[in-house]
């Protein structure tokens, strides 16, 4: 291939505007058309300069140029036929220079390949020197680029003192949209419509700083938005006016896109859409300081699923975030525009309801959450049902005091946050399904409730739990059928400190286990010792253990659990297994097989607190159990109420048609046991027959119960 003559580094641009043309003649920049093996075939003379060469044109003994570097990035490129421009490193040698000089630039095709063209393969480069380069002095610049101009993958405007276009490049006409005959001698502010604002503020920056840079949105109907970056370099007159600019518009959607994502994925919960943790707590934090500002208050609802967990065991964890995303959605519709809706963690969601509000609107909207949340679900092809319970705290600025330092809006915050945490526990602790609101007086709990967690831990590595153990009996025989075993702990800064202060606080904070294992080891040592006693063998009694919710649905577990127990040398005919309604969120069938099969060991399966959780006598036809235990409530108004009795009534038919043993719970005197045992209830347990007692108390009861 042949170079060409030294006439064709003369290319002139005649259509090239004049600012454009000083821009570049002042301006260190390189250009040359190259062949395929690297000769250059023109050039300008900063690129002459660099490579030591003479500028003046009409010395044709400079020519041919051999950029041998290029070479092998020549032939990489020219291999790729889908690109149309790279990005290129590469060194130039500098005559009388030890090493070369570092430079950048970008390398274009100036046509297609050879093979079917009479012309022969040419290359556009446009280059610069790296910051690790010293840059040669400026000189002036021959007008030979307008290929290059009209090849780069840039767009690039000239804009004269009026701020008219001057000039545009191919590649500026492609990224607008938009022809030269459209662009030019228009306000160049006119070519990005609606971006007026953001432009304004561009025009304001060059003029007093002479370098401008925003980005812009282009909306093209059936398409993605298009985000381009423009550039804009301009020279002042003397009196601050412009007198020409030159910017370069550049594609970045990807860039964009990229950035929007990592947002997305650091602000928003990935299953739900809704804010993570991290973006509610900065948000509340930057509302707190408003509310502060403003004096108005700001009213935080935290929000927990009751049995979320037993629904993602049963089913597995795509239901569950399946179930966790229509909850989200129905959160969303139950608040106003203006509030905030989280996904915490877990299966915990905080809202905030900005604004001077009454308390009964944000009590309306707490109802509609448990209205809503309650409603059934459908997911892949399973009827769900849960519901929710709420704590709310409410932050309101003192105006009497706004004269005195603010407090710091983190300590706001986190006071907040605990406030709505201990009422969600009192509103789980009262039955769940509700709302509870933080009050003053609800102050001394909050320190309770962190004080008992923190001893928790603790008190489970001490093993300060003990068993305790009340009398179940038989009202025809007065035989003892069952002890029930119940855990208490004495801590030795708190004291004694009941189940349902600890028990619901280990069981949100995943405690619950581990109390569990220190309850079984305690039964286990107690069952040894009514064997070594003589009592149990005498009279033969089960010992009742409470279940968790966790182990009803981890069948594992509970297997674990079971064989525990019966490593210890205890017999399954000796341990009744207690479970609630409310630990039964399904009829599932692996899960009913697994009971009926404990069954058929020799345990026995009893349903605690019958009536307090879903209410469905259709579980006693479902679930495989030995004996209901009715609530206490359904006690307690039985001799003042006659539908209580025919209530009552009712369940001992029913019970007793399924072969159904019951067990009525809290009986406090003589007369509810004599009537209950008239309307044919088998067993009872409460103060009327005696309270929980330590083991060798029990001991001493039932040897002194069975010589009367």
């Amino acid at each position: 291939m042949s170079p060409r003559n030294a006439s064709e580094s003369k290319v002139e641009s005649p259509n090239l505007p004049k600012p454009l043309s000083e821009l570049f003649n002042g301006t260190d920049i390189g250009s040359a058309i190259v062949n395929a093996e690297a000769v250059v075939v023109s050039c300008n003379s900063a690129l002459k300069r660099w490579l030591g060469r003479l500028t003046n044109n009409s010395d044709t003994s400079t020519y041919p140029i051999e950029l041998t570097s290029l070479k092998r990035i020549l032939r990489n490129f020219n291999a790729k036929k889908n690109l149309s421009y790279q990005l290129v490193n590469f060194p130039l040698q500098h005559s009388g220079l030890k090493y070369p000089l570092m430079a950048q630039g970008v390398l274009t095709r100036l046509n297609s390949s050879a093979a079917n063209e009479q012309e022969p393969l040419e290359f556009g480069l446009i280059c610069w020197m790296s910051e690790t380069s010293k840059q040669p002095a400026i000189s002036s610049m021959p007008r030979s680029i307008d290929k290059l101009l009209y090849s780069v993958p840039i767009g690039i405007i000239s804009i004269n003192g009026e701020w008219e276009c001057e000039f545009v490049n191919g590649e500026f006409c492609l990224l607008t949209e938009k022809t030269e005959a459209e662009l030019a001698g228009r306000e160049w502010i006119d070519v990005f419509m609606h971006q007026h604002e953001r432009l304004q503020s561009l025009v304001s920056q060059l003029s007093t700083e002479g370098v401008a840079r925003v980005d812009l949105a282009i909306n093209s109907p059936g398409r993605r938005t298009k985000t381009l970056e423009l550039e804009l370099k301009g020279q002042l007159n003397a009196d601050g006016t412009l007198n020409h600019a030159v910017g370069a518009l550049v594609d970045v959607s990807d860039r964009v896109e990229r950035q929007n994502e990592i947002h997305r994925l650091a602000n928003f919960d990935p299953i739900t859409g809704l804010h993570n943790r991290l973006s509610i707590l900065h948000q509340l934090e930057r509302y707190i300081n408003i509310a502060q500002e403003l004096t108005q208050p700001i009213h935080l609802l935290f929000v927990d699923l009751d049995s979320f967990k037993m629904i993602n065991d049963l089913y597995g964890h795509p239901v569950g975030d399946l179930l966790l995303k229509e909850v989200g959605e129905r959160l969303k519709e139950s608040v106003r525009d203006s509030d905030l809706v989280s996904r915490f963690g877990g299966d915990e969601f905080l809202l905030i309801i900005p604004g001077a509000i009454d308390q009964s609107v944000v009590d309306g909207i707490a109802t509609k959450i448990i209205e809503r949340v309650g409603l059934p679900y459908q997911i892949k092809k399973i009827t769900l049902h849960t519901s929710v319970s709420i704590g709310i705290s409410d932050y309101i600025p003192n105006k009497a005091i706004v004269s005195a330092p603010p407090v710091s809006a983190k300590l706001i915050m986190d006071d907040l946050i605990q406030r709505a945490d201990i009422t969600l526990y009192s509103a789980k602790k009262q039955g769940k399904n509700r709302y509870v609101r933080f009050t003053n007086d609800d102050s001394q709990k909050v320190t309770d409730f962190y004080n008992i967690l923190q001893k928790l831990t603790t008190g489970i590595e001490n093993k300060e739990f003990n068993m305790v153990y009340q009398p179940i009996v038989n009202c025809k025989s007065g035989e003892i059928t069952t002890v029930e075993a119940l855990i208490r702990w004495n801590n030795k800064d708190i004291g004694q400190i009941t189940p349902d202060r600890f028990i619901p606080i280990a069981e949100s904070h995943g405690k619950i286990a581990d109390i569990q294992y220190c309850m079984i080891e305690q039964v286990s040592r107690d069952i040894a010792l009514f064997s070594e006693l003589g009592v149990l063998a005498s009279h033969s009694f089960r010992v009742a253990i409470n279940l968790s919710a966790s182990q009803i649905v981890d069948i594992v577990h509970l297997s674990e659990f079971l064989a525990y127990i019966t490593d210890k040398g205890i017999l399954p005919s000796q341990i009744s297994l207690e479970i609630t309604e409310s630990m039964i969120v399904s009829d599932e069938q692996h899960i009913i097989d697994y009971l009926a099969s404990l069954i058929d060991q020799g345990f026995q399966i009893n349903m605690d607190d019958f009536g307090t959780g879903y209410s469905s006598l259709s579980y006693l036809t479902k679930i495989p159990l030995s004996a209901i235990k009715l609530d206490k409530s359904f006690i307690e108004p039985i001799l003042k109420k006659t539908e209580q009795r025919a209530l009552v009534d009712g369940v001992l038919r029913l019970a007793h048609s399924l072969n159904l043993t019951v067990v009525a719970e809290g009986v406090e005197n003589d007369l509810q046991r004599e009537t209950l045992s008239k309307m044919g209830c088998d067993c009872i347990q409460g103060f009327a027959v005696a309270k929980p007692m330590p083991p060798k108390k029990l001991v001493k009861w039932i040897t002194h119960y069975y010589e009367q």
